[in-house]
């Protein structure tokens, strides 16, 4: 995994200023670039370049939470309206509805609270947008992980369910498939955001909801949040 960490605020603008006031060409989605910068190999120039002490910057890195894992991951726009109840169905196992075939996504567990928070939600066509995934350093609760995301940080189960079907067998890819939770925040049919998580099982993918602050996330998780 990176070295990386997430950025506090008023760093990540002086960071900003520092590049453009010295001419670096910052175009695209400046968070994932900032985000590359601020590695721990890197935490010296970084600190350089934006006028920051160097004690100051390694005392914001060991407060930090998440420690960034992934950049750049890709969710594809949406063409055509994407319907939840038609994508997130059981279809491993005795009494499916819809019997798995080769090629599609296993999913062998949808909980009853994710059903009753998300299944009539319809996803509208849009653009293509950037996910970045970060561990948690220690336990903490989703305030304290949302805290260090962006304010734009939700995502939604179109874009979930894309990276499941990179990995519709489980197997390699950006979602972890060792047991360990991928943890998602998505509006749901209502506007409330929820912590939706998916784990492989030996059979299938595990979907479930919760409401946030129940529990704390572990640092064997991962946390998928957008970057634009």
């Amino acid at each position: 995994m990176a070295n990386g960490f997430v950025l506090g605020a008023s760093t990540s603008e002086k960071l900003q200023m520092a590049l453009r006031r010295n001419e670096k060409k910052v175009t695209g989605h400046e968070q994932e670039i900032l985000e590359w910068l601020a590695t721990n190999d890197n935490i010296v120039r970084v600190a350089k370049v934006a006028g920051i002490g160097l004690q100051n910057l390694s005392e914001e890195v060991s407060r930090r939470i998440l420690e960034l894992v992934k950049t750049g991951i890709a969710i594809p726009a949406i063409t055509k309206p994407f319907f939840v109840s038609d994508h997130f169905e059981v279809n491993i196992g005795s009494n499916v509805k819809k019997t798995w075939k080769a090629g599609e996504v296993k999913i062998s567990y949808v909980g009853d609270h994710f059903k009753s928070c998300f299944l009539v939600q319809t996803v509208g066509e849009q653009e293509g947008y950037v996910l970045s995934s970060y561990q948690p350093k220690k336990n903490a609760y989703d305030k304290a992980v949302r805290a260090e995301l962006r304010a734009s940080h939700e995502t939604d189960l179109a874009g979930l369910f894309s990276l499941m079907r990179q990995q519709p067998e489980g197997g390699k890819g950006v979602l972890l498939t060792n047991g360990y939770v991928n943890v998602f925040y998505i509006l749901d049919a209502t506007g409330v955001s929820r912590a939706v998580r998916v784990h492989w099982s030996d059979w299938g993918w595990d979907v479930r909801a919760r409401d946030l602050g129940l529990f704390q996330w572990s640092d064997e998780r991962l946390v998928f949040a957008s970057i634009g």
